[in-house]
């Protein structure tokens, strides 16, 4: 388990980190009309979820984590250089939220990026398919 989650960084990201990591479909009006402005939606990280290194948050970890980013949102390219986009919406949802037309589990953590033309670019030839985290993380052994 993970906790006490340092995120220092939003990244674009090629390769999402599990199926809960992928960029929304514009599959709504909302979702549509927000990707004509370069904005993308998908999940941060989602409570409970393991990813692929075997790792998971809790809900309350997963929010203390989205409060401490949003202090200072910064967003990378591939865990490299920092980007010109920038977080324009974060929400980690609570039961039974329904938001951007899909129904989610306490603790997903939402953003949305406005995507600088480099992220337009990498988004359009499937170069940028969702995002991950970067920061520091301290384990909990159970």
């Amino acid at each position: 388990e993970l906790q006490d989650n340092s995120i220092n960084a939003l990244d674009e990201f090629e390769h999402s980190m599990g199926k809960s990591i992928s960029l929304l479909k514009a599959d709504t009006a909302e979702l549509t009309k927000a990707k004509e402005r370069g904005i993308v939606y998908g999940v941060a990280y989602g409570a409970d979820d393991v990813d692929l290194q075997g790792e998971y948050a809790t809900e309350d970890d997963v929010r203390k984590a989205a409060e401490d980013f949003m202090a200072n949102p910064q967003v990378r390219v591939q865990h490299g250089k920092m980007s010109k986009s920038r977080v324009v919406f974060s929400y980690v949802t609570e039961k039974g939220d329904k938001i951007l037309g899909k129904n989610w589990k306490s603790g997903t953590w939402i953003v949305g990026v406005k995507l600088d033309e480099e992220g337009r670019k990498l988004y359009k030839n499937g170069k940028v398919t969702g995002f991950s985290l970067g920061g520091t993380k301290t384990f909990a052994r159970n």
